[in-house]
C-alpha cells in the first residue's frame, strides 16, 4: 500500500510539475479551498478551470500543460472535492456553488477571467457568467449540466435503480467509471486513476458519502421548475460563449448541446467525434486548441 501511495502521489506531483503548475490554498469565508496556479502568468487574462462531480482539479493537468505557455491558469477543487473542505451540512446546490466561486474569484483578486466548466463545473460556470456579465470576459462549457432534454444512458441506469456510475464506492467501481464516463483514455492516465482509486479505498479515503450527499444536492436542482429557471438564466449571459460536447457523452446526452447554443445568445457549438464525458482527458489536444481559438479571437 505505501508502494502505491508513493507512486501515485510522485505520479501527481511529476505530472502538475510537467503542466507548470504549483499547489496553493486561501480562505474564503473561514474554508479551506485549495487549487493549482501555473507558474508562467502569460501575457493574457486569466483562465480558471471548473471541475465537474466526483472530480478534483487534477483532472485539468493535460489540458493545462497545452496551454500554461499562453496563460495564467488556476485550477480550483470546489467544495466537498479534492483537497478543499468537506462539510455535509453545505449547501451543493449549482446555484449556491455559484455564488461560492464568485467569492473565491474575488478573493484571489483576479478581475476579468475566461472561465472554463465541465459538467457539473459547467453549470456553476454558465451561472456566475449569467450574473458577473462584466467580469467574464469569455466562458467555455465542456457536456455541461444543467439541462437535460434529452435522455441519457444515466439518466435511464438511474430509473432503473441501478447504482450510480460516477460514485466510487470501492476500487472495482472505478473499471465501471472509466467504461461509463469515457470513449477513449490515454494509458498512462488510466494507470493513475486505477492507482488513485486503489489509495483511496484502503487508506479510507473514499469519498462515497460527500459524493452521494452532493450528486443527492445537484440532483434538486433537476427538477421541472429549477430546469426552466436554469434556461432563462442562460440567456442573461453576455460573453462569448463555446459549448465543448463529446459525441460519444453517456453520462449527459450530446443532444443536450442545440439547447444551451440556442439559448446563450452569443454561443458556438463544437461536437467531438469517438469522445465521450471527458474531452478534457480524452483529447486533450483538440480542446486546447478550441479554447486557444475561442479566447484569443473575442
Amino acid at each position: 500500500m505505501k508502494v502505491l501511495t508513493w507512486i501515485y502521489n510522485h505520479g501527481i506531483q511529476w505530472l502538475r510539475s510537467r503542466a507548470g503548475f504549483i499547489k496553493k490554498e486561501l480562505t474564503v469565508e473561514g474554508r479551506k479551498i485549495v487549487y493549482l496556479e501555473s507558474r508562467k502568468r502569460g501575457n493574457t487574462d486569466p483562465i480558471v478551470l471548473i471541475h465537474g462531480f466526483g472530480a478534483e482539479k487534477d483532472n485539468w493537468l493535460e489540458l493545462s500543460k497545452k496551454l500554461e505557455s499562453k496563460y495564467r491558469i488556476i485550477a480550483i477543487d470546489l467544495p466537498g472535492h479534492g483537497e478543499s473542505f468537506q462539510d455535509f451540512d453545505w449547501d451543493f446546490r449549482f446555484t449556491a456553488q455559484a455564488e461560492f466561486l464568485s467569492l473565491i474569484t474575488k478573493e484571489l483578486g483576479l478581475g476579468r477571467i475566461h472561465l472554463v466548466g465541465h459538467s457539473m463545473g459547467g453549470a456553476i460556470a454558465a451561472l456566475v457568467s449569467a450574473e458577473s456579465t462584466q467580469s467574464i470576459l469569455t466562458l467555455t462549457l465542456i457536456n455541461p449540466a444543467g439541462i437535460f432534454d434529452h435522455r441519457s444512458d444515466m439518466d435511464d441506469a438511474r430509473d432503473r435503480g441501478e447504482v450510480n456510475p460516477l460514485i466510487i464506492s470501492e476500487q472495482n467501481d472505478i473499471e465501471h467509471l472509466l467504461a461509463f464516463a469515457t470513449a477513449r483514455l490515454p494509458a498512462m492516465t488510466k494507470r493513475l486513476v486505477k492507482i488513485f482509486a486503489a489509495v483511496m479505498n484502503r487508506d479510507g479515503r473514499c469519498r462515497t458519502a460527500i459524493n452521494e450527499r452532493i450528486f443527492k444536492a445537484i440532483s434538486e436542482d433537476y427538477k421541472h421548475e429549477d430546469r426552466e429557471r436554469f434556461k432563462t438564466t442562460l440567456t442573461r449571459i453576455k460573453a462569448p460563449t463555446l459549448i465543448i460536447w463529446g459525441k460519444l457523452d453517456r453520462v449527459i446526452h450530446p443532444g443536450n448541446v442545440n439547447v444551451f447554443e440556442k439559448l446563450i445568445p452569443r454561443s458556438r457549438k463544437v461536437l467531438l467525434d469517438g469522445i465521450g464525458h471527458l474531452p478534457m482527458i480524452e483529447d486533450p489536444q483538440k480542446v486546447s486548441e478550441s479554447i486557444c481559438e475561442h479566447t484569443q479571437h473575442q
